[in-house]
Parts: C-alpha cells; sequence; structure tokens
C-alpha cells in the first residue's frame, strides 16, 4: 500500500510533476486536504484543534503543499488540463471518475493513461447524498421523491456504474463493472476495501 507520506517523498524527489484542485474552491480539494491533515497527523481517531495547532504537522503540509505544481478550482477542469497538456505535469489528486474519465481521454488520444493510486493512510470519498428540506410544499415533495425514485432505480444506477460512478455503497461487485471502466490495468481496484478517513467536527473544519 503507498502512503501520502509516500507521495509526498516522491513529488519531492521530481518523481512526477503534482497538481490538485484548491482545498478552498473544490470539495476535491478540500477531501484531500483532509486526507494529508490525517495521514500526516498520524491517523488519529479524528483530527482535533490541538492537532491542527501541532507545529510539525503545519510544516509536513506546508512541505506536501509545496509539492503541487499545478493548482486549479474546479475537479473537471483539473482533469481537462492534464488530457490538453499532457506534457506538463504526470499525477493529480482527484476523483476516481475523473481518473476514468482522463484514461479513456488519454487512451484514445494514443497516451499512456494515468494508474490509480488510493492513498492507504489518507483516503477521502465524496459521499454526497440527495438531500430535501420539507417546507410543507406537497408538490415540490412529490417532485423530490419522483426524481429520488428514478436516480434509484436499476436502469439509472446502472448508468451511472457505466460512467465510472460507484452506485449504492462504496463497494462495487466485480460482476456489475464493465472491465473496459473500470479497467485493472489502470490501478482501479474493486476489491480493496474502501476506508475513508473519518470526518473531523464542524469547528475543525
Amino acid at each position: 500500500d503507498i502512503t501520502v507520506q509516500a507521495i509526498q517523498n516522491a513529488a519531492r524527489d521530481g518523481a512526477f510533476r503534482l497538481a490538485m484542485t484548491s482545498a478552498t474552491q473544490s470539495n476535491s480539494g478540500a477531501s484531500a486536504y483532509f486526507g494529508f491533515l490525517y495521514a500526516l497527523a498520524g491517523n488519529p481517531d479524528v483530527l482535533t484543534l490541538d492537532g491542527l495547532n501541532d507545529p510539525a504537522l503545519q510544516e509536513q503540509v506546508r512541505d506536501l503543499l509545496g509539492q503541487v505544481d499545478r493548482s486549479s478550482g474546479s475537479s473537471g477542469w483539473l482533469k481537462d488540463s492534464l488530457v490538453t497538456h499532457y506534457d506538463e505535469f504526470d499525477a493529480m489528486f482527484n476523483y476516481e471518475a475523473l481518473v476514468i474519465e482522463a484514461n479513456q481521454a488519454l487512451t484514445a488520444a494514443g497516451k499512456e493513461p494515468l494508474y490509480v493510486i488510493y492513498p492507504a493512510n489518507g483516503l477521502s470519498v465524496a459521499d454526497s447524498p440527495l438531500g430535501y428540506v420539507d417546507k410543507g410544499d406537497a408538490a415540490k415533495e412529490e417532485a423530490f421523491l419522483a426524481l429520488q425514485a428514478y436516480l434509484l432505480s436499476p436502469p439509472v444506477q446502472a448508468r451511472l456504474v457505466s460512467l465510472g460512478r460507484r452506485a449504492g455503497l462504496i463497494g462495487l461487485a466485480a460482476d456489475q463493472a464493465d472491465p473496459q471502466v473500470w479497467n485493472s490495468a489502470w490501478g482501479i481496484d474493486l476489491a480493496r476495501a474502501i476506508a475513508p478517513i473519518p470526518t473531523p467536527s464542524s469547528e475543525v473544519i
């Protein structure tokens, strides 16, 4: 398993040119940042304000972020930029689904695809639930429930999986996945137990 620290050291040694989105402008950047903090803090039960104030942790995070050669405010823009400017940087922190999209574009252009790495000690999961705020509007509630039922229907769930999105629970059975999309040669690992970092309190965030 490859750790956040191993990625940090390899980037510092010039093994690759690294890109990520801004932690203040993009969910993927913020997720990566929390993963960095958690890993560099030694994988505590949960991140705390006292832990964040540790000068050693702050220096480690500054060093890791100093290895980032390219930043952006959008996960999709970062993916497109890597594909378009293939010779300018070599690696990115981004969503699994967007790495799949990047690899589809790169291989279609005859270029070498990226290889997916799941940081063993600092993995974040983009779990974006669909929510509804009930304000007593029956028509809006009915429309929401219809949308929810549509998104959870088997054809739509299958379509999401075909686009490189993990539908339902974090895990994904191999027999549900198109190997041309969920390509193990790209490092996509459906057998891996996904263990995301614990989300810190709102005060810490």
